[in-house]
């Protein structure tokens, strides 16, 4: 049955050394369990966590068909196996395990769907290489269920690591013009909304979204939360107060949109935002849940929080089903720091309106 993979104590691990892997750029001093590499199947179909699927044994593919594991999350990043070769610097010279077109047509001869997932180097995987990908999606029918496009991350701890850039603003246009182009074609793929910010470019509407597939890779975050946000003040109440709300870089535009909305939904409700740069990791990471409680507390050390009824967090900043951030730091040890108790607030429309009325 497909419970017995529920409880796994021991994932199976990453066997490549992927050029963008962001567990390589960490600082040493972090949770142990960020520094886990899992590239585990079960995962995949039990969490929605994307597997490259080179470790595919003929075990492995006799349980995935056995229990209708479907669908799985794939970390394509390109279809031509060298260039995919190259990206997760694999070692492992069996086509069976680099060759992602037949291990993906295998899976989808067994009745399982995909959700796929390109990491964008634009010099390496995007252009010819990312169209190549896609028409292979095309291909593969209804039995791709989404795919998205992401800016690869790159922190400032990259030492000894291969050189790569984050997309410049032509790359990144570049890349959400073909995107949509496939978009327009039938195919369900999307572009993050980092992507579009590295384009200059504004996030599509929330009807373009669909069912919002690929929304845990940031793609229609923006317009499914506005959307949800004017929707949530109809009937809404929330006392007159000020209120900070902290957020990353990234998160910025969407917050300054939620300002607008509710500030001009309630009377006597006035909302400063902060941005926070992300120092640790390195400003050209700029979402907001890898900011740091070091980064919060170096940019509100010294100010005067008294002014406010709340300061506001969103919990993408701590640790699932716990107060701890990145850094190890806890809510509690930070708001001791800045002498003042932080709200955390969920990261949806209703969770900021309760939030700011607790």
């Amino acid at each position: 049955m497909k419970s017995d993979f529920i409880n796994i104590k021991k994932p199976k691990l990453c066997r490549n050394n992927c050029v963008f892997c962001f567990v390589n750029q960490m600082p040493k001093g972090l949770r142990e369990s960020l520094y886990v590499k899992d590239d585990d199947y079960r995962l995949s179909y039990i969490t929605g966590t994307y597997i490259t699927a080179t470790n595919l044994t003929e075990k492995c593919f006799s349980e995935i068909f056995k229990y209708r594991l479907s669908p799985l999350y794939l970390s394509v990043h390109a279809v031509d196996c060298e260039v995919r070769k190259k990206l997760l610097g694999a070692k492992i010279d069996d086509k069976k395990q680099t060759d992602i077109k037949g291990i993906i047509e295998r899976l989808v001869a067994g009745g399982i769907k995909i959700n796929a997932q390109i990491v964008l180097i634009p010099k390496i995987n995007g252009g010819e290489v990312l169209v190549e990908t896609l028409n292979f999606f095309v291909s593969l029918s209804d039995s791709l269920l989404s795919a998205v496009v992401v800016p690869v991350g790159l922190t400032k701890h990259r030492y000894g690591l291969f050189p790569l850039e984050i997309p410049t603003k032509e790359e990144a246009t570049a890349t959400v013009k073909t995107v949509e182009e496939f978009y327009e074609k039938g195919l369900n793929c999307y572009c993050s909304d980092e992507m579009y910010s590295y384009a200059n470019l504004p996030v599509k509407p929330y009807e373009y979204y669909g069912e919002f597939d690929q929304i845990e890779n940031g793609a229609g975050s923006t317009a499914l939360f506005l959307h949800e946000l004017k929707e949530a003040v109809e009937g809404a109440e929330i006392k007159p107060q000020r209120a900070l709300i902290i957020t990353g870089v990234l998160g910025y535009p969407v917050i300054e949109s939620a300002k607008e909305i509710l500030e001009r939904s309630f009377e006597g409700l006035k909302i400063d935002i902060f941005k926070i740069p992300n120092t640790f990791f390195g400003e050209t990471v700029t979402v907001t849940g890898l900011v740091t409680a070091h980064d919060i507390l170096k940019a509100l050390q010294g100010k005067d929080l008294s002014v406010y009824n709340k300061v506001i967090l969103p919990c993408v900043m701590l640790k699932k089903f716990s107060d701890v951030f990145l850094d190890g730091v806890t809510l509690k040890q930070l708001s001791k720091k800045l002498k003042f108790k932080l709200s955390v607030s969920p990261t949806t429309a209703l969770g900021l309106i309760d939030t700011l009325n607790l």
